[in-house]
């Protein structure tokens, strides 16, 4: 069995589902972690009373990768 323990990893999750059945097993499971991590980040943002209520809110993006590659997390973050 695999564990996606991270929000993100909802974007490969059939590829992690290919690459598992056809290298180990074809019955291998997902299970994923996305709403327990996103509950998880809610409470610690609630803890500390870093929740935004206005409407609209600002939303902005950091990298600790390369910054040319950010507008592309843009573009697709709002694409939800």
């Amino acid at each position: 069995a695999v564990v996606l323990g991270c929000t993100h990893y909802s974007f490969v999750e059939k590829t992690i589902a290919k690459y598992m059945k056809a290298n180990y097993n074809e019955g291998c499971k997902i299970f994923d972690g996305k709403q327990g991590t996103a509950n998880q980040l809610l409470h610690i943002l609630q803890n500390k009373g870093m929740i935004c209520m206005q409407t609209p809110s600002r939303i902005e993006f950091a990298t600790s990768g390369d910054p040319n590659n950010i507008q592309k997390y843009q573009e697709l973050f709002e694409s939800f």
